[in-house]
């Protein structure tokens, strides 16, 4: 009975461990995820996006159309996501503006992926027909597609590789 038990106690004690790993490797991460979130609020100062033609604040891509707020680390049901994405309404068919010239990096399934400097980039998603072919150079105020049966476009940033707060690039 008591090795039974002291296998029993041995096992629950490695979960536990486990588990705890775990949770440290999220919490950090979330930790990483706010921090990023907290300074992609101050983008439009920052020296990644000098080589940007256009410096920002921009027009934002979709007229008359409001946006979330920026998440980044979200706690759902008790665990840690991440929302990269900024959501407006919009209905079927409204234009989708490039705000800043770019290139075009990927423009298929509804997404288009826009380069605006060495570092920079922009998604936007939710598109439905597309008015961009990868490798075109967008121009600022350019349409870039409309807006699909959705009925919504999400936008998101990326510098370096890491998202940021794509409306902290706008206009407010």
């Amino acid at each position: 009975m008591q090795s039974w038990l002291k296998r029993w106690g041995e096992g629950l004690l490695a979960a536990l461990c486990i588990l705890s790993i775990v949770f440290a490797a999220i919490w950090t991460r979330g930790e990483d995820l706010r921090k990023l979130a907290a300074q992609g609020a101050a983008a439009g100062g920052d020296e990644t996006l000098r080589d940007v033609q256009t410096p920002a604040p921009w027009a934002r891509p979709l007229e008359g159309g409001a946006f979330s707020a920026y998440k980044g680390a979200v706690k759902s049901d008790g665990l840690w996501t991440f929302d990269p994405w900024v959501k407006s309404p919009a209905a079927r068919g409204q234009p989708v503006y490039a705000p800043a010239p770019g290139i075009v990096e990927t423009a298929d399934n509804g997404r288009v992926v826009l380069r605006l400097a060495k570092d920079v980039t922009l998604c936007f998603s939710g598109l439905g027909a597309l008015s961009v072919s990868p490798g075109d150079q967008a121009a600022a105020g350019q349409r870039l597609g409309l807006v699909g049966a959705d009925a919504g476009l999400a936008l998101s940033a990326q510098r370096g590789g890491e998202y940021f707060d794509p409306l902290s690039l706008f206009d407010h």
